[in-house]
C-alpha cells in the first residue's frame, strides 16, 4: 500500500486499541466512586476497560463479530473474557456500562429507547429475538441495515449481552464515540504539547 499510495498504514494492537478508545474518556462526567465498564466491539476484537475510583483494566479479546461468523473463536476465549470480566466486576455493588462501535449504535436505533442513548439488557434480547425472525436479506430490504451490519449484528448483540451478564450489567449507555474519535483526540493533544 506505501509502495503505491505513499500512505504509511500502522497496525495497532487490540490493547492500544483499546487506550485509544479510552483516550475519549467517556467518564469524565460520570460520579466519583461509581464503577464503568467500557466495551467497544469490532470485526476481530472486543476490547473492554473497567474504570472506578481513578484505577483503571484494560483488556482486548480475540471474539469478534467476523470472527463469530467465520467459525474461529474457541469457547475457551469466551471462558477467559468471562473469568476476567468476573474477576474485575466482583467487587463492585453496582457497575454501570459504556458501549461504543457501529453496531451498539444501530441496536440502539433498532430499540427505538426513548430514554435516550440507554438500552437495558432486556430490551438487547428483545432485538435479538426480533432480528432472529429475519434472514439476512430481510435484514436489509425490509429493515433498512446497511449489507455490512445485517450480518454482524446478531453476533455483537451476543458479545454486549455476554459482558452485560457477565458484569452484572442491567443496561449500557451508548455515547457514539470510538476509535477515530479517540486518534483525533491524541492528535489534538500532541499538537497542543508541541506549541
Amino acid at each position: 500500500i506505501k509502495e503505491q499510495t505513499g500512505v504509511d498504514i500502522q497496525i495497532i494492537s487490540g490493547k492500544e486499541e483499546a487506550k485509544i478508545i479510552f483516550a475519549n474518556n467517556p467518564w469524565s462526567h460520570l460520579e466519583d466512586g461509581q464503577a464503568w465498564l467500557f466495551v467497544d466491539v469490532g470485526g476481530g476484537s472486543t476490547e473492554i476497560t473497567i474504570h472506578s475510583i481513578g484505577r483503571t483494566v484494560s483488556r482486548s479479546f480475540g471474539i469478534g463479530t467476523i470472527r463469530l461468523l467465520e467459525d474461529l473463536v474457541k469457547k475457551d476465549y469466551w471462558k477467559e473474557m468471562k473469568a476476567w470480566i468476573r474477576e474485575h466486576t466482583r467487587s463492585f455493588s453496582s457497575i454501570e456500562a459504556i458501549g461504543s462501535g457501529g453496531n451498539i449504535n444501530k441496536i440502539i436505533k433498532l430499540a427505538k429507547c426513548s430514554e435516550g442513548k440507554t438500552i437495558t439488557l432486556a430490551k438487547m434480547k428483545k432485538v435479538k429475538n426480533n432480528l432472529g425472525f429475519f434472514s439476512y436479506d430481510d435484514r436489509i430490504t425490509k429493515l433498512g441495515l446497511k449489507p455490512d451490519r445485517a450480518d454482524v449484528i446478531m453476533p455483537a448483540l451476543k458479545i454486549y449481552m455476554s459482558v452485560m451478564k457477565w458484569g452484572g450489567i442491567r443496561s449500557i449507555s451508548v455515547p457514539q464515540i470510538g476509535l477515530a474519535d479517540g486518534l483525533v483526540r491524541i492528535m489534538h493533544r500532541n499538537y497542543i504539547r508541541s506549541r
